[in-house]
This record gives C-alpha cells, structure tokens and sequence, in this order.
C-alpha cells in the first residue's frame, strides 16, 4: 500500500508538470502583460516563481496534513491489538512518507521552475 501511494504521488507531480509547461504559450500574453506593465524580467521570473509554487505546494499540503492524524490512527489500532511494540512504526512510516512527498515534490517543482523559465526567456528572445 506505501508503495502505491508513493507511486501515486509521483504520478500527480508529474501531471502537475506537464499542465505547468504545457501553459507556457498561454504564459506568453501574461508576460507580455507584465512587460508593458514595466516589470524587468527577474520580477517577472519571481512572478513565475511564486505562480508554479502554489501550483506545487497546495497538492503537497494536504497529506503532509493528514499523516499525523492518520499516523496516530494506526497507534491506536496497534495499542488496542496488543503490539505497544510496533506503535513507533507508524510514526516512522508517516514521517518516511512525508519526507518522500517533500523531496519528491521539491525535485519536480524545481526542474519544473528551470524548464519553464527557459522557455519563457526563450520565447521572449523571439519576439
């Protein structure tokens, strides 16, 4: 079950890149926008930025939010079953699958960032 979560989580972040790079020729009006609005190009980048983060980070907050109750959950089940032992193996997991979330996260949303600020900066050195 951990490995199809996982699996799942990295199946989303990749979705989530190819909507953010497939919206670059949309980008180009909004960019356009902002350079008839006087904004430089590192300002438009750091709109870029905060644009695709949010894009990242909403997807990311809601099972970073929900493996502690989850986590605390499984603790319980294990008490009531008698196995005092094994109740750290559910925080262990829940931290191991948050940290997997956010690395993984931050990876794809980093590569995500690069690719499509290249591509802009392409686009607006063709026109």
């Amino acid at each position: 079950m951990l490995f199809v979560s996982m699996v799942s989580v990295a199946l989303s972040l990749a979705i989530l890149s190819v909507k953010t790079l497939s919206s670059v020729n949309e980008d180009r009006r909004t960019m356009g926008i902002l350079r008839a609005l006087g904004i430089d190009g590192s300002g438009r980048q750091k709109i870029v930025a905060s644009e695709t983060l949010v894009f990242f980070l909403l997807p990311m907050v809601i099972p970073l939010v929900l493996s502690l109750p989850i986590s605390e959950v499984c603790a319980m089940v294990y008490r009531s079953w008698g196995m005092d032992e094994s109740v750290w193996a559910a925080y262990v997991t829940a931290f191991s699958v948050d940290l997997f979330i956010v690395v993984v996260s931050a990876l794809y949303f980093f590569v995500t960032l690069r690719i499509k600020l290249t591509a802009i900066a392409r686009r607006e050195r063709k026109e």
